[in-house]
């Protein structure tokens, strides 16, 4: 993951979107709409099946806070 402050929206924009679309098991961000609810999935991108959805703290035991570089410089 590329740092967050020193690196530029291009870097982010590769990172978040450009990426290997490899057959097979993946883990996805999902986002339940009526409670915005974030989530983990793991889906096979082949036959679109759903193999397990999770709660993110079984991957993440943390938080990381993310502050706007333009907003220090105040």
């Amino acid at each position: 993951m590329p740092d967050h402050i020193a690196s530029s929206s291009r870097d982010w924009a590769e990172y978040v979107f450009f990426h290997d679309n490899n057959a097979g098991i993946v883990t996805e961000w999902w986002c339940h709409i009526a409670s915005s609810f974030w989530f983990l999935a793991e889906r096979n991108t082949v036959t679109d099946e759903i193999i397990r959805t999770f709660k993110t703290d079984e991957l993440f035991h943390g938080r990381a806070d993310v502050t706007d570089p333009k907003s220090e410089s105040k």
